[in-house]
C-alpha cells in the first residue's frame, strides 16, 4: 500500500487502470480487522474487479456469494452490500433507471437504522444515476445536492441565458471548493452539459480538471463517452481548413502549454475510451447505443460517411428505446452536422429539428432555438 502512495501519481500517466488498485487493497485491509463484513468486503472487490477487469459471470458469482455472506452478517451488512450492488454493479447488467430505484430500499433501511450517512449516499447517487440516464431535467434536478445543480439548470434555463455560462461555471467552481467529495461527479454533469451545447473544448477541460474518472459505478461510463464525443469534435475542427477551426487550434495550443497534450494524445485517449465503452456494451444494454455513438464518430474521422449516418440512426433508435432522450438528440444532432458538410442541407434541417424536438421533451429549453433557426 505505500508503494502504491508512493508512485500512484507517476504510473497515473500511463496506465490509470492502477488507480483501481489501491482502492482493492483498501478493501483487503479492511476486511482483517473487521471494519468491513465479509459480504460488503467481497461485494465492494466485485466492483472494482469488473471496472478494471471485466469478467461478467465470475463477477456475479462474486455477487451470489456476497449477498449470501451479508445475510449473516446482520442488517447493517445486508442493507451495505445492497448498496454497493445497486450503486456499483447492478446499472453494468441492467437498466439505469431500475438498478437505481434498488436504492430506494437502502435509503429506507438506513433511515430505519438511523444511519444518516447511507441515506445521503444512496439519495445521491439515485439522483446521479438518473440524471444521466434520460429522466426528464425537471424531475431530476431537485434531487440532486444543491452544488451540483448548476449543469443542468443552465439547460433548462432560456437560449439567452447562455451568454451567462462563463459566470455560473465561475460561481459552480467556487461552490464546489467547498464540497471536493463531489467534484468528479459535478463535473461529469457539466460535461454532459457543455457536449449538449457544442462546446467540445469547455468537455475536454472539465475532463482534464477532475483527473479521473467518478468512482461512484457507472458513471465512468458517462464520462468516457462525452470525453470520446469532445475529443472526436476537435480532432474534426483540427482537421478542418476553414477559418471557423481556428478556436481547435488554439485551445489544444493552450492545452499542450498546461497539460503536455497534443493531437495525438487525443486520438489515443478517444481510442481507450472507445475501447473501455465497447467492452461494458457487451453485457450492459444501456451501453450499447453509448458504443455504436463511439463508433459514428469513429467512422466519421475515417471519411466513411455512409457508415456514419447510418450508425447515428440506429444510435437515435436504441437511445429512445432505452429511454436516452439527451443522448438520441445528441446523435442527431452529429448526423445534422455530418449532413450539412456534405451538402444535404433538407436532411440536415430535418435531423436538426428532431434533435430539437428531442431536447425539449427532454426539458433542455435552452437547446430550443427560435422556430425561425429550424428553417432550411
Amino acid at each position: 500500500m505505500l508503494l502504491l502512495d508512493a508512485v500512484s501519481g507517476s504510473i497515473a500517466r500511463f496506465d490509470d487502470r492502477l488507480n483501481h488498485l489501491p482502492a482493492i487493497a483498501s478493501v483487503r485491509l479492511g476486511l482483517r480487522p473487521g471494519y468491513l463484513k465479509r459480504g460488503t468486503g467481497l461485494m465492494a472487490y466485485a466492483a472494482w474487479r469488473y471496472r478494471l477487469l471485466g469478467g461478467a459471470e465470475r463477477t456475479l458469482r462474486y455477487v451470489e456469494i456476497a449477498q449470501q455472506l451479508s445475510s449473516a452478517d446482520g442488517r447493517f451488512s445486508r442493507y451495505r452490500t445492497w448498496f454497493l450492488y445497486c450503486s456499483s454493479l447492478r446499472p453494468w447488467f441492467e437498466p439505469r433507471r431500475e438498478a437505481a430505484d434498488g436504492l430506494r430500499c437502502v435509503e429506507e433501511a438506513a433511515l430505519e437504522c438511523g444511519d444518516r450517512e447511507y441515506v445521503n449516499f444512496a439519495r445521491s447517487l439515485r439522483a446521479y444515476i438518473r440524471a444521466v440516464s434520460g429522466t426528464p431535467l425537471s424531475d431530476v434536478i431537485g434531487e440532486l445536492p444543491e452544488q451540483t445543480r448548476a449543469p443542468l439548470g443552465l439547460l433548462l434555463g432560456r437560449p439567452d441565458a447562455l451568454l451567462e455560462r462563463a459566470r455560473i461555471l465561475e460561481q459552480a467552481e467556487r461552490a464546489l471548493a467547498d464540497a471536493p467529495q463531489l467534484m468528479r461527479h459535478a463535473r461529469t454533469l457539466w460535461m454532459l452539459a457543455l457536449c449538449v451545447l457544442d462546446d467540445p473544448a469547455a468537455v475536454l477541460e472539465q475532463a482534464h480538471r477532475s483527473g479521473d474518472p467518478p468512482a461512484s459505478g457507472t458513471l465512468e461510463a458517462d464520462w468516457r463517452f462525452y470525453r470520446a464525443l469532445a475529443a472526436a469534435a476537435l480532432l474534426r475542427a483540427l482537421d478542418d481548413p476553414t477559418p471557423p477551426a481556428r478556436w481547435a487550434e488554439r485551445w489544444l495550443h493552450r492545452l499542450r502549454g498546461r497539460h503536455g497534450r497534443s493531437a495525438r494524445a487525443l486520438r489515443r485517449q478517444f481510442r481507450e475510451d472507445r475501447r473501455r465503452l465497447l467492452r461494458w456494451a457487451r453485457r450492459g444494454s444501456d451501453f450499447l447505443h453509448m458504443a455504436q455513438f463511439i463508433e459514428a464518430e469513429r467512422a466519421w474521422l475515417r471519411g466513411r460517411w455512409s457508415s456514419a449516418l447510418r450508425l447515428y440512426e440506429q444510435t437515435s433508435h436504441l437511445a429512445l428505446q432505452r429511454g436516452y432522450l439527451h443522448h438520441a438528440a445528441l446523435a442527431q444532432q452529429r448526423q445534422a452536422g455530418l449532413l450539412r458538410s456534405l451538402r444535404r442541407e433538407t436532411e440536415a434541417a430535418r435531423a436538426r429539428s428532431q434533435s430539437v424536438a428531442h431536447y425539449q421533451q427532454w426539458g433542455a429549453h435552452a437547446c430550443v432555438p427560435p422556430a425561425s433557426d429550424l428553417s432550411p
